[in-house]
């Protein structure tokens, strides 16, 4: 993701979680206290993209979420 960023000229936020959320390090989707885009994790992740938006002027409509694994299910919430 990093070489085609730098191609295309776009950003890219990798969150991760601590073992201290999860032993794994992986995003605790599958519990319904962290299903809510504007509770826990998900406005965790949230607040971390608003922060890139804000501090790089990055235009609202050219946001994007993908993720793989834990991080995929988190990006549908």
């Amino acid at each position: 993701m990093n070489e085609i960023a730098e191609d295309e000229k776009f950003l890219v936020l990798y969150p991760k979680q601590s073992t201290e959320a999860n032993s794994k390090a992986c995003w605790n989707w599958f519990s319904p206290y962290h299903q809510d885009r504007d509770e826990a994790e998900p406005a965790l992740i949230v607040s971390m993209v608003n922060d890139v938006k804000e501090n790089c002027h990055i235009d609202e409509s050219k946001v994007f979420v993908v993720g793989l694994s834990a991080g995929g299910a988190m990006s549908v919430i």
